[in-house]
């Protein structure tokens, strides 16, 4: 239970008083967290994580381990939390959000054969055949995999139509994404949180820029174009690929 006089002579505020004003007790920053048990210790304690965390000795994560930052939230926004996130950790220099727009889908794909990142699952190759069915999307879809710091894999696929959230969301559990993952970009949609599909990045892994159709892609270091060919050496009949012609 708490003491407010107690709570106000330590902090100069009392926890409701923290709450309401959407501040840390302790560092009077905008309160933050990034993880869900952060966030309910925050409407317990009035504690943002961090700061629960240097309180109780808790370690921080040396390594990024998420590839996307769905848990945590600032000002409503899951970019600004992520972008704090980097910076309180010490990965701004060389990491970054990348923020999806209607023509991306963004996966996270873990429990990777040990040292194998980037590594894409054969689900990967059976959804994008039957994604390039789609009226407008071409059979020569490009995406991009890359290793996150955590030791897996992440995809970027460029559509060449745009969609709307909820349906990016289905088409990214579809390609075997991470499916908790996607389960709170759902629940994020629901309650109004803005810029819930993004990931961390390496900066010298993106940069903005346009593929030869004039199409606007995020580009980096590992580069593919799914071709019929490459989708048939992965063991993709060819139904899959909207030819009609299965073999």
């Amino acid at each position: 239970m708490e003491l407010p006089g107690l709570t106000k002579a330590l902090y100069g505020m009392t926890r409701l008083e923290a709450i309401r004003a959407g501040v840390c007790i302790d560092c009077k920053k905008d309160a933050q967290w990034y993880s869900p048990a952060g966030k309910a210790e925050y409407f317990i304690s009035g504690l943002c994580e961090p700061c629960f965390d240097k309180i109780t000795g808790e370690p921080e994560e040396e390594t990024m381990n998420t590839g996307s930052a769905v848990d945590g939230v600032l000002n409503n926004d899951h970019a600004q939390a992520a972008e704090l996130w980097l910076n309180e950790h010490g990965f701004a220099d060389d990491w970054q959000v990348v923020v999806a727009d209607d023509r991306m889908l963004m996966l996270d794909y873990d429990d990777q054969p040990e040292g194998a990142a980037p590594f894409l699952p054969e689900q990967f190759f059976r959804a994008l055949g039957i994604l390039e069915q789609m009226s407008g999307q071409r059979r020569q879809t490009y995406y991009q995999a890359s290793a996150s710091k955590g030791g897996n894999t992440h995809v970027i696929v460029h559509l060449t139509q745009p969609m709307d959230v909820l349906e990016r969301i289905a088409w990214q559990a579809a390609f075997g994404s991470d499916p908790k993952r996607e389960a709170l970009h759902l629940l994020s949609v629901a309650v109004g949180e803005l810029n819930p599909i993004l990931l961390f990045m390496r900066k010298d892994r993106k940069g903005s820029g346009v593929d030869e159709n004039g199409n606007s892609v995020v580009q980096c270091s590992h580069v593919d174009v799914a071709t019929p060919e490459k989708l048939l050496a992965a063991g993709v009949p060819q139904l899959l690929l909207g030819d009609g012609n299965a073999k």
